[in-house]
């Protein structure tokens, strides 16, 4: 009995000895990760929760890679005169000076579906005093045509003796021709077709009042 009691007292102190040496280990490995962390940055010794949803890589869509999406490109058009049109007939600015030095004459124009310039020359040509010259250059602007962009009312001022511009055109009455679609723009080009007549003095974007 004295022997069992023995052999029992010694498997105990054993096992102490076990769980106590196994204990001093844990502490011993958690006192030197410790000590081998402190010179470390804060954010090397913890892994941020970030961290792994930034390092990684999202794979592109299957299919796609690579696929440039392009169209026609859209050019703008212009509303101008139409020299292909048969008939025109271009204005001599000297043989109007030569014809009337002082010449003053107002034109009022619509422009019509096909780019057909009408007027009435009585009723739409303004010259008191000039009516020689506002015959000569109502004759050669009915022939002008235009490109077929725009419709609507053009109005023309042509002031021979004018010391700055001697040609103004009214274009506020044109408006976009409809059915062309609104993805293309419409700008306005060369509203005249004159010789002799230097662009500096042209207006093409003034007012006109009859």
């Amino acid at each position: 009995m004295n022997l069992n009691y023995a052999q029992q007292k010694k498997s105990s102190y054993l096992q102490w000895f076990i769980g106590g040496g196994v204990t001093l280990a844990i502490i011993s490995v958690l006192v030197i990760r410790t000590l081998m962390m402190q010179g470390l940055p804060y954010d090397e010794m913890f892994l941020s929760s970030y961290a792994l949803v930034d390092s990684l890589e999202i794979p592109p869509r299957p299919g796609i890679a690579g696929i440039i999406i392009t169209g026609p490109k859209i050019e703008p058009v212009y509303f101008k005169i139409d020299v292909q049109r048969a008939g025109l007939r271009k204005l001599d600015w000297d043989e109007i000076v030569a014809w009337d030095r002082t010449a003053d004459v107002k034109i009022r124009a619509t422009i019509t579906d096909d780019g057909s310039l009408v007027f009435d020359e009585v009723t739409d040509v303004y010259c008191p005093g000039h009516t020689s010259a506002g015959r000569i250059i109502a004759s050669v602007v009915k022939t002008w045509a235009y490109t077929p962009y725009k419709t609507g009312t053009i109005r023309f001022w042509f002031n021979v003796a004018s010391t700055g511009q001697k040609l103004t055109i009214d274009v506020r009455g044109l408006k976009r021709k409809p059915g062309i679609p609104g993805k293309i723009d419409v700008f306005n080009g060369l509203l005249y077709y004159i010789d002799g007549l230097s662009r500096r003095d042209v207006n093409s974007n003034g007012i006109v009042r009859f």
